[in-house]
This record gives C-alpha cells, sequence and structure tokens, in this order.
C-alpha cells in the first residue's frame, strides 16, 4: 500500500520536474544561428562593419543602397531583405542607452519607424546573446509584411539590422529570421568593439 502511494506521489513529481526542465530551457536566450554562411563578406558603405553573407543571399554595392541604409542584402529569390543601418543619436541619448541598456535602444527603434503604427512600449522586446554580443530584437507585422529587428552596439556605434518579408508564410519568415540571425552574429565576429 506504501509503495503505490509513492508511486502516486512520484508520477507528478516527475511530470513537475519535467515541466520545470522545460521551463527553464525556454526562457533563455537563442544561441547563434547555424544557418549557412558564404565566404563573402559585405562591408557598411563606411567601411566601419564587416559581416558575411548568409547562403541563397546576394549583396548590393554601396552606390546602390536605399537611403540611409549602410549595408543590404537580398534573396536569391527577390522575396526578402535585410537592411543593417546605423541609428544616429544625441549624445545625451546615446549615454542613456549605454547606461539603461539596448533595450531603450529597441524602443528608440520602434518609436523612429515611420511605417509603425505600434506603441513602443506595447512590442515586447527579448535580449539575447549572439556570439557574446548581446542584442536586443522586436518583430512587427506591418500592412502584410513580417519584419524582425535586431539591435546592437558595434565599434561604439549603435545600428539596427531589419528583417523584411512580404506576405511570407512561417516557414519563410523562420529561415529569414535564422539567415538574419547568422549575419548579425557574424558582424559580431569580425567587428567587435
Amino acid at each position: 500500500m506504501a509503495q503505490n502511494r509513492l508511486k502516486i506521489l512520484a508520477v507528478p513529481a516527475l511530470v513537475m520536474s519535467a515541466a520545470l526542465i522545460a521551463f527553464s530551457c525556454a526562457s533563455r536566450p537563442p544561441a547563434a544561428s547555424t544557418y549557412p554562411l558564404l565566404a563573402t563578406s559585405v562591408q557598411t558603405a563606411d567601411g566601419a562593419i564587416t559581416g558575411r553573407i548568409p547562403m541563397g543571399w546576394n549583396s548590393a554595392f554601396s552606390d546602390s543602397l536605399p537611403l540611409g541604409v549602410d549595408a543590404w542584402l537580398v534573396s536569391d529569390d527577390r522575396a526578402a531583405f535585410i537592411a543593417l543601418r546605423e541609428i544616429n543619436l544625441d549624445r545625451p541619448t546615446g549615454q542613456r542607452v549605454r547606461q539603461e541598456g539596448l533595450e531603450l535602444l529597441a524602443r528608440l527603434s520602434i518609436a523612429f519607424r515611420s511605417d509603425s503604427a505600434h506603441a513602443a512600449a506595447s512590442v515586447p522586446v527579448r535580449e539575447s546573446v549572439l556570439n557574446d554580443l548581446k542584442v536586443c530584437s522586436y518583430e512587427l507585422s506591418v500592412g502584410g509584411e513580417w519584419k524582425s529587428v535586431i539591435v546592437m552596439t558595434l565599434k561604439g556605434r549603435f545600428y539596427e539590422c531589419e528583417a523584411n518579408v512580404a506576405g511570407g508564410t512561417a516557414g519563410v519568415t523562420a529561415r529569414v529570421a535564422e539567415a538574419q540571425k547568422a549575419f548579425c552574429s557574424s558582424l559580431a565576429t569580425s567587428s567587435r568593439e
């Protein structure tokens, strides 16, 4: 009788332990992407930052970059792009970001978007680490387009890396997000402060 009672108590304890382990693993920041990178690299227009191009992507020449974009990658099927932009802040705001952290930079990035009808406070942001580089990310869906933005500090300057898919399915957006993380990881590796 006592053994049956122990068995009955042991099953819920095992289920609870498994749930705790699953939830504790789920709350950890994601590891750097394993998305394959080409040996070819892309450099920002001013030459300050270099990153490797994800497989299935190509870069635009610096004389054909969209206004305000420092590096531009386009998927081979032309269904998605990744844009790296410097976020120019005034001195007091830059100091505040350095003191308070990247969540503030992400909130500013959201607020600067002319295409965003989202209030900066209502968009969930997530801090994580890519190749020892602290980053903060958020996602938006605007006019049928999915956007993922990762903000970071490289060489003392603030950047955002936006991945954009027009009307993509969940599988496409997941693949593009992995390419974006891989690209940002390569920026972290090649552009240490």
